[in-house]
């Protein structure tokens, strides 16, 4: 009986993963699901087909794109799909971020100092800041539905009001005053 429960409970497990990992579309996620998904089962079955139409997606998408209509860069990375926009957002953070669709969506603050300093797309799109980005944004939209979700928006808020206090007029790090940025 309890050989019963645990696979029960093993093969529930399993096939809750798999959704998650539908959910975020994160190429590790799909594949540890994948390799994680029972042998048989029609639920399975189902996970197992929409799990591989995804990863054929992934291998099939670009890698990173700069100035793209409306976007400013879009990447992929791990299989998910990052855009990068510029516009005013009425808050004290320097860019937001949020999921659309199978896309997560980074809007830098153009009222922001980081905005207004980094304006221009060659200034800020330097594979380095995108992954920056790119982390706290996946990391925000992965806690979506856990207890640190408020906790994320808070520290990005306070992030971005010490990164303006940073930028600030004879500061080292704008590029008003340094050659190097």
């Amino acid at each position: 009986m309890s050989n019963t429960v645990d696979s029960a409970v093993g093969r529930k497990v399993a096939l809750d993963l798999a959704r998650r990992a539908l959910r975020t579309g994160a190429r590790s996620d799909l594949e540890g699901a994948l390799a994680g998904l029972p042998q048989k089962g029609k639920k399975a079955e189902n996970l197992r087909e929409k799990i591989l139409k995804n990863l054929e997606k992934i291998a099939n998408r670009k890698n990173c794109d700069l100035e793209l209509g409306n976007a400013l860069a879009s990447c992929s990375a791990d299989g998910v799909q990052f855009e990068f926009r510029m516009a005013e957002i009425g808050d004290n953070s320097f860019f937001s971020a949020r999921r659309k669709g199978a896309k997560i969506l980074v809007t830098l603050n153009s009222l922001h100092a980081f905005g207004r300093e980094f304006g221009g797309i060659d200034e800020w799109s330097h594979p380095a800041v995108l992954a920056l980005l790119a982390a706290w944004a996946r990391c925000e939209i992965d806690s979506a539905d856990t207890p640190q979700s408020d906790r994320y928006e808070e520290v990005r808020s306070d992030w971005g009001r010490v990164l303006r206090a940073l930028l600030g007029t004879d500061s080292p790090f704008s590029s008003r005053a340094s050659s190097y940025l």
